[in-house]
């Protein structure tokens, strides 16, 4: 029949890449062609004795890749092995019979304790209406299928065989353990959106290659925000080529503007914002897939007078081949006094304000320090303090990426001289 194209990518080493093309020998007669991304263009012996045509593809992003090959295939069904993944022994060939009224088949894989749903296979159409996200709009290269799995309706997908699919056993790390509970929260169902409302904005100044990571984790929520709004603040990299792509997303609203410094970026988007509650995002950062259903729970509890709600962060160190290693938990503490918000480890977050109360007092202070363009989320949170309670939770939904061209980073230095300035105000 010929009918599959299989596409490998995310192999360690030769030896699991190996294995993984033995595996698709138990269904070759469906098999057209296997295809593997290979950034290294490492072609072996891999290719030579199989039932099928082998070919590598030289490929840094294979989001990006997996949208250009699409567009060509001529195959009616698109087979997935990623990761270290192989076909297991138990495998009968009708396991790849795709329900004729779906166009996704998906599998269950336990890692460890964890269990996380991926597509295995897929009608080529689904594929080319549904593009696969490309690495710069992901926390990790890890969560590529789990995150357009999650995109799409639930009518699209039917279970695979749960004995289908075996990953090859490997010692896992702090940072894989991390990223694999991380992809436990992708779900291919979207609850209804709860009470109190609450919208996500989003200042961004030359994060070119993070922000779209920081847009795409607002959309992929399993409770959806009300709205997202994204400014981008006279950025001269490709910011805003990027987001303008975004403008026509039904919950997304893209302002551009001359640049003023995040307060002022801010403050000119508070006025749209009809929310009860406002999160705000950096460019840099991302939210886990359950972020906007975890934060809508804890301020169903909010007290009433408290006007902003915040909890931990979890961290992560970006590497030079553009990958991230988790660096760990920043628990947050309760903040009783001017001394502790001023004393504080890290930037307090993630912060959700009450919107009513972040309009009363003007929004964000565009204060004489650096003319507002540094410590801005200080100089808010020490005005808000002065009408209300900040209000503490013990979650974790939000993640800070530390890079080199993080704006704190640069002016770390700075922080004394900002310190110095409030320690003679009310």
């Amino acid at each position: 029949m010929n009918d599959i194209t299989a596409l490998l990518f995310g192999y360690s080493n030769r030896k699991t890449l190996q294995q993984a093309l033995c595996s698709l020998e138990k269904i070759h007669h469906r098999i057209n062609m296997v295809m593997v991304l290979d950034p290294a263009k490492q072609i072996g012996n891999e290719a030579k004795r199989r039932s099928f045509d082998v070919s590598f593809i030289p490929e840094h992003d294979p989001g990006s890749a997996l949208n250009r090959i699409l567009s060509s295939i001529k195959t009616s069904y698109i087979l997935f092995l990623h990761d270290d993944d192989y076909i297991s022994s138990s495998f009968q060939p009708s396991y790849v019979n795709l329900d004729p009224y779906k166009s996704v088949m998906t599998v269950p894989q336990r890692i460890g304790r964890a269990v996380i749903e991926k597509p295995f296979l897929i009608r080529t159409s689904i594929g080319n209406q549904n593009p696969f996200p490309s690495i710069r709009q992901l926390p990790f290269r890890e969560a590529l299928l789990p995150a357009w799995l999650s995109a799409l309706e639930n009518h699209h997908l039917t279970a695979g065989q749960l004995d289908g699919l075996k990953k090859i056993n490997k010692n896992t790390s702090k940072s894989e353990r991390e990223k694999i509970h991380f992809l436990t929260k992708y779900e291919t169902t979207s609850m209804k959106s709860k009470t109190p409302s609450l919208s996500i904005f989003i200042a961004n100044y030359n994060m070119g290659s993070y922000v779209e990571t920081a847009l795409l984790s607002c959309i992929l929520q399993n409770v959806q925000p009300e709205s997202v709004f994204i400014i981008d603040d006279g950025s001269t990299d490709d910011s805003r080529s990027r987001l303008s792509e975004w403008k026509n997303h039904p919950r997304v609203t893209f302002i551009a503007k001359e640049n003023g410094g995040k307060a002022k970026a801010l403050n000119d988007v508070l006025p749209r914002v009809s929310t009860e509650f406002v999160m705000e995002l950096d460019a840099d950062d991302w939210l886990d897939p359950d972020a906007v259903s975890m934060v809508k729970h804890y301020l169903q509890d909010l007290p009433e007078p408290a006007c902003v709600l915040y909890g931990n962060l979890r961290r992560w160190k970006q590497t030079a081949d553009g990958g991230v290693l988790y660096k760990g938990l920043s628990k947050g503490r309760p903040v009783r006094a001017k001394n502790d918000l001023l004393s504080y480890r890290f930037p307090l977050g993630p912060r959700i304000y009450r919107t009513s109360t972040l309009k009363q007092i003007g929004g964000f202070p565009v204060v004489p320090f650096e003319h507002g363009r540094l410590y801005e989320d200080v100089s808010v949170l020490m005005n808000l303090f002065r009408e209300a309670p900040l209000f503490f939770q013990d979650f974790t939904v939000y993640n800070v990426r530390e890079h080199k061209e993080s704006i704190t980073k640069k002016n770390h230095s700075k922080w004394n001289d900002f310190y110095k300035s409030w320690l003679g105000t009310d």
